[in-house]
């Protein structure tokens, strides 16, 4: 997968950036962010495409689920790694828009990045987590769940902070309801309702 993400996104996406905010130190790790304006290093959203395409599918919760009930197209796409590293893709490019609402966390070690988090703001005080994830080797360690802490303080406006995720995903799900998060009884888009569960976390605007 290395070659064929990193030849797309170079393609595309230019090499120019702008500086990124110092979030400070967590267990020896570092946390940065990408505000809205701001222009991501192509080298790094390469690395950390690839990082998140390997978090994500270790482990490989979606085994044995035919691509049907995945509502993923058979005729577009044979696997599942292959659709969903399609969207990826997609997404990661996407974050180069300097039009787009975007807050890009990303937690590196000394060496490389080990986890990253997306955050879309679609309106006033309503954000939405597009991708969560940490390197297989770095977790149950909290960094995760203090970048969510993160996402909050950043975002402080926030009266609503939602994100999607796949129903067979019972760590995530374990997870976000460990951070404050709540699962809607019905998706707001009723074609999602059978493979994604909706989490919100909310907050009302008299306690900012």
């Amino acid at each position: 997968m290395k070659k064929f993400v990193i030849s797309t996104l170079l393609l595309f996406l230019p090499i120019s950036c702008h500086a990124f905010k110092n979030l400070g130190l967590f267990k020896g790790y570092i946390y940065e962010v990408y505000v809205p304006g701001d222009l991501i290093p192509v080298e790094q959203l390469n690395e950390a495409l690839e990082m998140y395409y390997l978090a994500y599918c270790n482990p490989p919760l979606h085994q044995g689920i035919p691509l049907n009930e995945l509502k993923i197209d058979g005729s577009k796409f044979s696997s599942y790694e292959g659709f969903i590293s399609d969207m990826f893709m997609q997404d990661f490019q996407s974050y180069q828009d300097r039009h787009l609402e975007r807050f890009y966390f990303q937690i590196r070690d000394r060496h490389s990045i080990i986890g990253i988090c997306v955050v879309l703001k679609l309106a006033a005080g309503v954000y939405y987590i597009d991708h969560l994830g940490i390197n297989a080797v770095f977790r149950r360690q909290g960094l995760a769940k203090y970048l969510i802490g993160k996402v909050e303080e950043t975002c402080s406006d926030f009266v609503e902070i939602a994100l999607d995720t796949r129903v067979f995903n019972k760590p995530a799900q374990f997870f976000y309801e460990a951070c404050g998060f709540k699962k809607l009884t019905m998706h707001p888009n009723a074609s999602k309702q059978s493979t994604y569960y909706r989490y919100t976390m909310t907050r009302q605007s008299g306690s900012l």
